[in-house]
């Protein structure tokens, strides 16, 4: 599993550095996080909503923040953070990307772009099913 892992992420890192050398760290930290912050979300809802029954993954922020920056920072907290953190010790961290990026194979771009277009579809999919299954 972490093999499909890391060659996303040469697959991303190595599209990205072909278009722009320019914060190419940045923009592939924020693309691949965000993707699997929006893929834990769906995860967390639906298995706090209908496996457990209770809502356990929670920060509450309204009382020191207004509602809307409480939320975003509750959503940035909880679900991108972590895993800017992961991927940061897991790919980044003493440029372990180098030793990744001789170890597998460039897809073009392709298993980054299905990754993140499959965690975009995520959401939409489990209000489909959603929908269906009441």
């Amino acid at each position: 599993m972490l093999k499909l892992y890391y060659e996303i992420w040469v697959d991303c890192i190595t599209r990205i550095r072909n278009f722009d050398n320019f914060w190419w760290q940045y923009k592939s930290m924020m693309i691949l996080s965000f993707a699997m912050g929006v893929a834990f979300m769906v995860f967390m809802a639906v298995f706090q909503k209908y496996i457990i029954g209770i809502s356990f993954y929670k920060l509450e922020l309204t009382d020191y923040f207004v509602k809307p920056i409480a939320d975003l920072l509750t959503s940035f907290i909880l679900f991108f953070l972590p895993f800017i953190g992961i991927n940061y010790f897991l790919i980044f961290y003493n440029r372990k990307y180098e030793k990744l990026i001789g170890k597998y194979k460039y897809h073009n771009g392709k298993y980054a772009i299905t990754f993140f277009m499959s965690c975009m579809a995520l959401p939409i999919l489990s209000f489909i099913l959603l929908i269906l299954l009441r």
